[in-house]
């Protein structure tokens, strides 16, 4: 009984391991060359979160989303840069791939933009990461 115990805890030691060397390797979304799953302002993604938080992480997690607003901060964070978009009830944080960094420059506080990123969630803002500036 315990030799039976024993094995079956290290076949699912293994298999946790496997998976989770498999999705550490797992390859990142360029998203720079990955058409956009959803295209919409900054507050239509906002709503979708404030109507049923569920079931816009289910159609938005992990997605492709390009949105536009306007920007209501910029800033860098560990050598990231950072926009900040507006929205009425909530904002967007897009995170924005290293190549990137360099337009953060060009950008203004209140200026319209087109963000392109990957959606992480919603935690009292959205996230986008990997983002790009359109």
């Amino acid at each position: 009984m315990k030799v039976k115990i024993i094995i079956g805890i290290l076949i699912t030691f293994i298999i946790v391991i496997f998976l989770g060397i498999k999705q550490y390797n797992k390859p990142h979304i360029d998203v720079s060359k990955t058409a956009a799953n959803y295209k919409l302002s900054t507050n239509e993604l906002i709503k979708e979160f404030i109507i049923d938080e569920n079931i816009a992480d289910k159609k938005f997690a992990n997605k492709i989303v390009e949105i536009n607003g306007t920007i209501l901060e910029i800033s860098t964070t560990n050598g990231k840069g950072i926009v900040t978009l507006a929205g009425n009830e909530a904002n967007v944080i897009c995170q924005l791939n290293e190549k990137e960094n360099k337009k953060i420059m060009q950008l203004k506080k209140d200026q319209n933009i087109i963000i392109k990123g990957q959606c992480s969630g919603y935690l009292m803002d959205i996230m986008l990461v990997n983002c790009i500036i359109k």
